[in-house]
């Protein structure tokens, strides 16, 4: 799931919202921008959604110093691609702040109440999961938003645009690849997977 910034203002959430009533507790006093760029797409990492709020954690502008998603409300995002990870396991019932919200996401998270909390800690194992779980949804769909093409010679080779490394590909069965060289993300125009 990919979502695109349509504000980072925190005084444009709904007045309907709870959040607008409680915005020190969530964004920090005085906070009126949060750490999100205008127009940028952002992959979804968990989806919660509560009675009257939907809830996207995607890793911010102040990622890596901050190595965690953070929770932002749907309301500063629209949808660009609904297609969920193939590795969201079911939703889940968990607890969020006074009631109860439905998570969706990868299955350490949602077979384990404290794994968020562990990670929040910098706790290794959670920190490597969620690296390896944070690449895979990476890369997983292709998005033309803001993102290069491979150059592909054939089926087999591919070139990245941006630094000229040429590479063997090891297939297409994801919609985007991560260039050996400078690590940079490009889209896979051969990947056919849905």
């Amino acid at each position: 799931m990919r979502v695109r910034c349509t504000t980072n203002n925190v005084s444009d959430i709904s007045v309907r919202s709870h959040i607008v009533r409680q915005k020190g507790r969530y964004f920090g006093c005085g906070t009126q921008r949060v750490p999100l760029t205008l127009q940028k797409t952002y992959v979804v990492y968990a989806l919660l959604e509560c009675s009257t709020e939907k809830w996207v954690y995607v890793v911010d502008d102040d990622y890596p110093s901050i190595w965690y998603p953070l929770g932002y409300l749907l309301d500063f995002f629209e949808i660009i691609d609904e297609r969920v990870s193939k590795i969201w396991k079911p939703e889940v019932f968990v607890s969020f702040g006074e009631g109860v919200g439905r998570l969706r996401t990868f299955e350490e998270w949602s077979n384990d109440p404290s794994f968020y909390e562990r990670l929040v800690d910098k706790e290794s194992l959670e920190m490597e999961i969620f690296n390896k779980r944070k690449e895979f949804m990476d890369l997983e769909y292709p998005c033309r938003e803001g993102f290069k093409s491979l150059t592909h010679f054939d089926s087999n080779w591919c070139q990245c645009p941006s630094c000229g490394c040429v590479w063997e590909d090891g297939g297409h069965t994801v919609g985007m690849k991560r260039c050996p060289e400078c690590m940079e993300i490009l889209m896979d125009e051969l990947w056919t997977g849905e």
